[in-house]
């Protein structure tokens, strides 16, 4: 690294540092695979690892990191990082690749949200299976429970023994999340049923345990939940809800943690629409949570794609907005006053476009920056307006 460079970024995490943090508008961000690109240039990744990332340099990464900071005041972030591609076999890890990344983050004084997300490896699978890796019987729930709870473990005792993360921001602004969509994990069978928040509740205290052993103090989140478990049947009003209640009530730590996308129903009827329903839901949340952590919800994902026909329409998964619509959406959810008093983080899926011929579904549209990086489209101006203000 440059002397020039190094001053650099010493100038802007100094800025960024004497910026106030706590105001809710801090809490506002995005998630990016950044870490997954990053090890995906280095030949760090996996022939089963997702498709929904592309190769990033350290340079460009922390070029885009520090503009949203700097500029477009963007204050959180969050990554999910592939069990597989992170510890391919019981030998060898990439813990350097994720303190690359994290120290950028760590620089800039930034909230971040740290996660594992399939594929595992299959060494560590009980049924062999990568993206299916549930297992149906406790035991073999135990062993797996195990392997996933030391490798977070040894991975945040990694960052706190770096001299490149500072131990300070690990302890105010790192949050670790214990699984992505825990409850969407499925058996070999494709059933969620197994995924209950006992398991949740079982593997996050199992990180925590970790922690407590090594002595790194971090914040946790509960591992995330969609309301995809299959274990309430047709019987709960709401699946989501019920299952972050039952989590709390089977002793689970951490702050609760919802990814929460929300739809028009059958036509197109604008952002308002969206805006009412993600309403209804984090009300839905809130009124369950124990008293000591209402407020506290973190959004670790939600959001709207374009509406680009053919690929993304208005009945795609997750709703689609006009792109005019979209900007004033995103914004709104900021801005809400009912959203923001019962919420402490919001976390927007993604932060780039992907390109079109990537992914035949809607996730190629729900960034704010153009497939090639080359800037921000008309998506988010508002909210970075907003966030300036």
């Amino acid at each position: 690294m440059t002397h020039y460079l190094k001053f650099v970024l010493l100038f802007y995490a100094l800025f960024i540092s004497s910026l106030s943090l706590a105001a809710d508008k801090w809490s506002i961000g995005f998630n990016e695979p950044f870490i997954s690109g990053y090890m995906k240039s280095k030949g760090h990744w996996c022939a089963e690892c997702p498709t929904n990332t592309y190769q990033a340099d350290a340079a460009l990464i922390n070029g885009r990191i520090l503009d949203l900071a700097s500029q477009r005041h963007v204050g959180a972030f969050r990554e999910i990082i592939p069990l597989a591609a992170l510890r391919p076999n019981s030998s060898t890890n990439h813990y350097d690749d994720v303190i690359d990344i994290i120290s950028i983050y760590s620089n800039y004084n930034l909230k971040l949200t740290l996660t594992f997300g399939l594929p595992i490896p299959s060494w560590i699978s009980p049924n062999g299976s990568t993206w299916t890796p549930m297992p149906t019987s406790d035991q073999e729930w135990a062993t797996l429970k195990n392997s996933l709870a030391l490798e977070m473990g040894n991975l945040v005792q990694a960052l706190w023994n770096s001299p490149r993360v500072n131990r300070t921001w690990m302890t105010t602004h790192l949050f670790i999340e214990g699984f992505n969509e825990f409850d969407s994990l499925q058996n070999t069978s494709g059933s969620t049923v197994n995924s209950s928040p006992t398991r949740a509740a079982d593997l996050q205290n199992g990180i925590q345990w970790y922690l407590n052993l090594y002595g790194t103090s971090v914040q946790t989140l509960m591992p995330s939940v969609v309301g995809a478990y299959a274990g309430y049947g047709s019987g709960v009003a709401d699946p989501q809800a019920q299952y972050i209640s039952d989590y709390y009530q089977l002793y689970g730590t951490g702050l609760p943690n919802a990814h929460i996308y929300v739809r028009n129903d059958f036509e197109f009827q604008g952002y308002g629409d969206l805006l009412n329903k993600l309403r209804i839901r984090v009300l839905a949340i809130d009124q369950i949570l124990p008293s000591a952590l209402k407020g506290k919800l973190v959004i670790g994902e939600t959001g709207a794609a374009d509406r680009v026909p053919p690929n993304c329409t208005a009945q795609s998964p997750g709703g689609s907005l006009a792109i005019a619509q979209r900007d004033s959406y995103y914004a709104a959810v900021a801005f809400d006053s009912e959203i923001n008093s019962r919420v402490g983080m919001i976390l927007f899926w993604r932060l780039m476009n992907l390109p079109a011929n990537q992914l035949p579904s809607c996730e190629a549209y729900f960034g704010v920056v153009h497939d090639d990086n080359s800037g921000y489209k008309a998506v988010g101006l508002n909210l970075f307006n907003y966030l300036g203000n």
